[in-house]
């Protein structure tokens, strides 16, 4: 393949066009169709779009081996990093399939002792849609199940927000019964559409959702704020304070994006569970990710006394690839 043929350019070049307009014509038919042809054709053009991001990176290096090399040794490197960058596309795929369990103990202040014998599941982000539907629903429920929790926390963005059955892609959560009920709050996803029937087929799969409310179980304090009512600091203190949460019991907060800590610290919070950041999904927007919140952009952190965990997601967003990160569910041991 002579890449310095103008006609090859000029194929390369149609190429890209076509496939850029395929991934906006795609996300267009998503928001309001959900059938078989679309739903391939999409998946196609996300796809396309992670491979899309590493060519990318790939031509920037291209570009500067061929400043810095002779011509020969340049073309040398392009194909080398092209190959890499497929390659690096591929494993994305599957390494973002693989679902991931990540264990952590956590110590609250007061806790009662039938606590200390509890195991909890937290998950965020299954993105349910035209990518992540029915059977990759059961897969999580599956591996939920597996662990026995007593408890399970979701910190929203369950849905994806494009055309989907609803009911359908929710129904394998109504197989996930423990002792002490599932809790749910609400994403930015979430809210892109269709709130009330989010909401309603979760509810009809035995969720238990908090908005900007609390239930004390067993002597700890479950704590729940939506998406769309906390993105400003000045209402989200506002709607803590309402909440009246006692400082002298342990609680725990679930809340979709891990930004203003202070807030929730400041309110007598003992540990936070938030998602939203999906670590960044691919390497190197993890670095991006930690910047942006500011070093809580994955992992258990301290905000001062109160804990926090950000978890990477289990589901993705946009191109169906994890690269340097994990989709992952969170077994929660207390101490």
């Amino acid at each position: 393949l002579n890449i310095e043929n103008p006609s090859v350019i000029l194929r390369f070049k149609i190429l890209f066009v076509v496939l850029s307009l395929s991934f906006m014509s795609s996300s267009m038919l998503v928001w309001r169709h959900n059938n078989a042809l679309i739903r391939t054709f999409y998946r196609f053009t996300m796809g396309w779009m992670g491979f899309f991001f590493y060519f990318f990176m790939a031509s920037f290096f291209s570009w500067v081996a061929f400043d810095l090399t002779s011509d020969l040794n340049a073309k040398i490197v392009m194909i080398v990093l092209f190959a890499v960058a497929a390659l690096v596309a591929i494993l994305g795929i599957k390494n973002a399939n693989k679902i991931r369990v990540t264990p952590l103990t956590v110590a609250l202040p007061n806790l009662p002792a039938a606590w200390k014998k509890k195991t909890a599941v937290f998950l965020s982000d299954t993105h349910l849609g035209q990518i992540r539907g029915e059977q990759f629903a059961k897969r999580v429920v599956e591996k939920i199940q597996s662990l026995k929790p007593d408890i399970v926390f979701m910190s929203g963005d369950a849905y994806d927000g494009v055309e989907v059955d609803i009911a359908r892609v929710t129904e394998p959560f109504s197989r996930l019964v423990p002792p002490l009920g599932v809790w749910f709050v609400t994403g930015n996803h979430d809210e892109f559409r269709n709130t009330e029937q989010h909401l309603a087929a979760l509810k009809s799969a035995g969720f238990n959702i908090l908005m900007n409310a609390a239930a004390e179980i067993e002597g700890v304090q479950i704590v729940g704020v939506d998406y769309a009512t906390t993105e400003l600091k000045k209402e989200y203190r506002e709607i803590l304070q309402k909440i009246k949460i006692d400082p002298e019991k342990p609680s725990i907060l679930l809340r979709h994006v891990p930004n203003f800590l202070k807030v929730a610290e400041e309110a007598g919070i003992s540990l936070e569970l938030s998602g939203h950041t999906h670590y960044g999904q691919v390497f190197p927007l993890t670095i991006l990710t930690s910047w942006i919140f500011g070093g809580y952009g994955y992992g258990f952190k301290k905000k001062g006394n109160m804990g926090v965990y950000t978890s990477s997601g289990v589901g993705t967003w946009g191109p169906p690839l994890r690269v340097g990160t994990k989709s992952e569910i969170v077994e929660i041991k207390f101490e």
